[in-house]
């Protein structure tokens, strides 16, 4: 994938999840199915998960010296993705720094404005790697290992659909 292919499927994905957040009433904003995460903690998620990611892509000298890069051939979007469905069916889960309080400090709209700043400022700063960059520099995932940025961007492209979709599903028994 082209990189400013995946800048725009990133900010478009992330910006159409905020959108459709933004389209429920506070009821269903606020429901939670079964003890799952309720909308607005699926928002919550995806500030948490990005704002390491905003911070570390700051400094490129800093992210190669901590994380080193990748030395195999990379994963295409399709094979990542099955990588990722792969770890979630074996139990991974999102680690306790990356899970939303029951109760949110924030409103909707503080948590849809942090996300869409954090989605720009995390594409803008993409923008300064290279391709060769891209797919060389690593980024560790918790469940998923060392993963080039290219790879980790996929995921990050497939992340805002994916919380999307559990939203969805559990407002049908709302």
């Amino acid at each position: 994938m082209e990189k400013e292919t995946l800048i725009a499927q990133f900010r478009n994905n992330h910006l159409e999840f905020i959108s459709m957040i933004n389209t429920l009433s506070p009821e269903q904003q606020a429901y939670s199915y079964n003890g799952k995460w309720t909308a607005l903690q699926q928002l919550k998620h995806l500030v948490l998960v990005l704002t390491p990611i905003d911070f570390v892509l700051a400094d490129k000298i800093k992210l190669k010296e901590r994380f080193g890069i990748i030395e195999r051939k990379g994963m295409n979007y399709d094979e990542l993705i099955s990588f990722y469905q792969q770890g979630l069916e074996k139990g991974g889960k999102a680690p306790d720094r990356f899970v939303p309080a029951l109760e949110l400090a924030e409103s909707p709209e503080q948590l849809s404005q942090s996300l869409a700043k954090l989605v720009e400022h995390i594409g803008e700063q993409l923008v300064g790697y290279t391709t060769e960059e891209l797919n060389t520099y690593a980024l560790p995932h918790p469940f998923l290992g060392n993963l080039s940025l290219q790879e980790f961007f996929y995921l990050m492209i497939f992340h805002p659909v994916h919380h999307a979709k559990q939203v969805k599903e559990h407002l049908q028994f709302a």
